[in-house]
C-alpha cells in the first residue's frame, strides 16, 4: 500500500513526551565532520504507537508514544533531521505541541507543527538502518523489571564512585565490582543483591539511569548481553556499547591484592618528609616499605644512615604477609591524603597487576585516588627484617593508635 493512500496523522505530545524526546535527541547532536543526525520514526498501526530512535557512536535510545486518534493502516518507517525537531521541542508553547504527519504522493511524509506561532515544515528521509537493527535487538532482550525507586537508590550509591570505567552488578551478590584506571575494587551493596542484575554500568549509562529515575517512569530493568548494556523502562529503552568490557574482564582475572591495611597516614607522611631533609637520602630518593609480622615499616638507608618508623596498623588482611618494596620519596610526597579516618588513619592496598607491576593504592571512601609504583626487593628483605628487629628492641611497647577508631564501612576494602 502506498503512502499516498494514508490520511494525515496527528500526534499530540504531553510535557513528559517532550522531555523524553529532548533527552534522547541530546545524544544525536551533529558533529562537524558528520553533518546532521537523524531520528528514526517507526509507526505501528497494531499498537497505535510511534517509536522514536536516536543514537551516537556508543548509544541508541528509543521512546514509545501512544497515539490517541490513529489513522494509518500500515506500518511506516522514516527519519527526521534531529536538530530540526529538537529546536522545535525546546520552543516555548502555551499549549501541547502538535505534530502533523501528512503522507505525500511521492512516498515522502511532510511533518508540520500547526499550533506553533512560527512556520515550521520538514520532510521525511529514509530510516537509519542501524536504528532499525538496534530496535530489533532491544526488543529481544527482557530484563527483570523493578520499581524505579530501587534504581534511584542505586544511582545514589554509585555516584560517589565517579569517576570510574565500569561498575559491575553481579546477580545474587551483595557487592559491586568497580574498575577504575585498571584497578579493581569491591564495594558492599545489599541493594545490588536485591536487584539481582547482571550488568556492567558505565558513567554514561549511570547518567541515563539518574535521568530516568527523575521522570514519571514506574518500572525499570538492566541487563547486559555481551558487550552491550540495555536499560529498559515502561516506555523507553537505551542500549550502550560497553567499550571497556574486555579490559574489565582482564583486570578481574589478573589483578591481585597482596595485602590491604589501615595505617597511620600522618605518621607515614611525616616519616617520608623527614627522609627528604637528609641530603644523602633525598639524593638517593629510595625508601622501603616492609610488610612483616602484621606490621608496616617505612625506612630509608644509605652507606651512612639508617632510618625507620613503624606507623600504627589498625587492621591488616591477610596478616601473614611478609614482603618488601622500594618506592620513590617524591611519589609519596606528592600524594595529598584523602578519606582520613579519625584525623590520622588511611586505607592502603598493595596491588599486583597483570603486567607484573605492583602499586601502592590509596583509598578514600572505598575509591582509589592515588597510585604509587612499587619495586619488589626480595634480595634486600633479610636486611630490612634485621633492621625491623633492631627497631623492636629499641621500643618497649607496640605502637598504639591515639584512640579507638570506628572501622565500620572499611572492612570491604580489606577483603582479599
Amino acid at each position: 500500500m502506498k503512502s499516498k493512500m494514508l490520511k494525515p496523522l496527528t500526534v499530540v505530545l504531553s510535557n513528559e513526551n517532550v522531555k523524553q524526546l529532548i533527552d534522547i535527541l541530546s545524544i544525536s547532536r551533529p558533529r562537524a565532520k558528520e553533518g546532521h543526525q537523524l531520528m528514526t520514526v517507526c509507526a505501528d498501526p497494531q499498537l497505535k504507537r510511534m517509536r522514536f530512535l536516536t543514537s551516537d557512536h556508543s548509544q541508541t535510545s528509543q521512546v514509545d508514544i501512544e497515539i490517541a486518534n490513529w489513522t494509518w493502516s500500515v506500518p511506516m518507517q522514516f527519519a527526521i533531521v534531529a536538530d530540526f525537531v529538537e529546536t522545535i521541542l525546546k520552543t516555548p508553547s502555551p499549549q501541547a505541541l502538535t505534530l502533523l504527519f501528512t503522507p505525500q504522493g511521492d512516498g515522502l511524509i511532510e511533518i508540520s507543527f500547526p499550533h506553533l506561532d512560527q512556520y515550521r515544515h520538514t520532510y521525511s528521509q529514509p530510516p537509519v538502518k542501524a536504528h532499525l537493527q538496534s530496535q530489533e535487538w532491544q526488543s529481544s532482550v527482557s530484563p527483570t523489571m523493578h520499581d524505579v525507586s530501587q534504581f534511584a537508590l542505586l544511582a545514589e550509591q554509585l555516584s560517589p564512585q565517579c569517576p570510574f570505567d565500569i561498575v559491575k552488578l553481579n546477580p545474587g551478590c551483595d557487592k559491586i565490582t568497580v574498575l577504575r584506571s585498571g584497578v579493581i575494587s569491591e564495594v558492599h551493596s545489599p541493594l545490588a543483591e536485591t536487584l539481582n542484575c547482571d550488568a556492567a554500568v558505565t558513567e554514561q549509562a549511570l547518567t541515563s539511569i539518574r535521568k530516568i529515575t527523575q521522570s514519571n517512569t514506574q518500572k525499570m530493568g538492566l541487563m547486559q548481553v555481551g558487550d552491550k548494556l540495555l536499560i529498559k523502562t515502561d516506555t523507553s529503552s537505551h542500549a550502550y556499547q560497553i567499550a571497556n568490557i574486555d579490559s574489565f574482564q582482564a583486570a578481574i582475572n589478573t589483578t591481585q591484592t597482596v595485602v590491604a591495611f589501615i595505617t597511620d597516614g600522618i605518621a607515614f607522611k611525616q616519616e617520608i618528609k623527614a627522609y627528604q631533609k637528609i641530603v644523602e637520602v633525598k639524593k638517593n630518593q629510595r625508601s622501603f616499605l616492609l610488610v612483616h609480622d602484621n606490621r608496616l615499616m617505612i625506612s630509608a638507608t644509605t652507606d651512612n644512615h639508617k632510618m625507620a618508623d613503624l606507623p600504627a596498623v589498625l587492621e591488616m588482611k591477610p596478616s601473614n604477609v611478609s614482603t618488601l618494596y622500594s618506592l620513590q620519596l617524591n611519589d609519596i610526597n606528592a600524594v595529598k591524603l584523602q578519606g582520613v579516618i579519625d584525623d590520622r588513619n588511611i586505607v592502603l592496598r598493595i596491588e599486583l597487576f597483570s603486567d607484573g607491576s605492583h602499586q601502592l593504592v590509596f583509598y578514600n571512601n572505598q575509591k582509589p585516588y592515588a597510585f604509587i609504583p612499587l619495586l619488589p626487593e626480595p634480595e634486600k628483605q633479610p636486611e630490612m627484617i634485621a633492621l625491623y628487629c633492631d627497631y623492636l628492641k629499641q621500643i618497649s611497647d607496640e605502637p598504639q593508635s591515639e584512640g579507638q577508631v570506628d572501622l565500620f564501612g572499611y572492612d570491604d576494602l580489606l577483603d582479599i
